[in-house]
């Protein structure tokens, strides 16, 4: 990594309390699909995953930041157990699986992993958790349990924040943008790059605000 991404990090002021980062990640099929510059999007999700992970561990904060992993299709699976940055020896790789996008049970496992971890560190003081969920898709299972779900995170404390990926076949609809937007925690965790040819580079720079704010 160049001194300058470092200095990227480190500018955007990264929380000096303990924080723990939950990445809730779409692999539902259309995650496969080529996008502008034929570009496969969850490869190009894992080298994100890879350059997020690296920079925090290249931090002079790397030590407040412990991570988890989790993936959203019809269901949801854990990949990660919240684990410090600094402890992580290489970040995982995800492949796509199952046929629809549930981002509700990916919202809802996030939760029980940010529960059970707060419980376990109850006598740390200021913990800050942020779930980021990246997806190129609608909850196309229920709408109402993903609202629900993101209003159960926010009433707990927990950050949300949603990055939209580009989809070939299909725009997400305003209507469901609208929607994803009203769940972040607030405006900037938020980003809409589903039209954006140099989505890759702006969900770089993005994931690094997101454990900034």
């Amino acid at each position: 990594m160049q001194r300058n991404e470092l200095v990227k990090l480190e500018k955007y002021g990264v929380r000096t309390t303990p924080q723990l980062v939950v990445l809730v990640v779409d692999v539902s099929p259309s995650m496969e699909e080529k996008t502008y510059g034929g570009q496969i999007k969850i490869k190009a999700l894992n080298e994100v995953m890879k350059d997020f992970i690296q920079r925090l561990k290249m931090s002079r904060k790397k030590d407040n930041f412990d991570i988890a992993l989790v993936i959203f299709y019809e269901s949801a699976e854990k990949v990660l157990d919240p684990i410090p940055v600094v402890e992580l020896d290489s970040a995982p790789t995800v492949n796509c699986k199952g046929n629809l996008t549930s981002i509700a049970s990916g919202l809802n496992l996030a939760r029980k992993i940010v529960d059970d971890y707060l419980e376990k560190n109850k006598d740390t003081r200021f913990i800050n958790p942020v779930v980021i969920v990246i997806t190129d898709g609608e909850e196309n299972i229920n709408p109402n349990a993903l609202k629900d779900e993101a209003r159960r995170l926010q009433d707990s404390g927990v950050s949300l924040g949603i990055a939209l990926l580009p989809h070939q076949d299909e725009s997400i609809s305003a209507q469901s943008k609208n929607l994803m937007r009203s769940l972040v925690s607030n405006e900037n965790l938020f980003i809409d790059l589903s039209q954006e040819s140099n989505y890759v580079d702006k969900l770089r720079s993005w994931l690094i605000k997101s454990v900034s704010i």
